[in-house]
């Protein structure tokens, strides 16, 4: 069942995945269903490079809206 995707482009999210350790927010750029479930394209600020982004997919459940 393809259902609506739960963030929606230009949305400020934060990642949550316990594996990291830590959390990042960006924004949402674009979003898909990919194999049963919604993943969306963040982009996320580059720790390397200041003033710099760095885009990433990341699936539904490890995001949340950021505040």
């Amino acid at each position: 069942m393809n259902t609506l995707p739960k963030f929606s482009e230009m949305q400020k999210v934060r990642t949550c995945v316990p594996d990291y350790g830590s959390q990042m927010e960006g924004f949402v750029i674009a979003n898909k269903f990919h194999e049963g479930r919604w993943i969306y394209k963040i982009s996320l600020p580059n720790p390397d490079q200041k003033d710099a982004t760095y885009d990433n997919w990341v699936p539904e459940e490890h995001l949340e809206i950021a505040p």
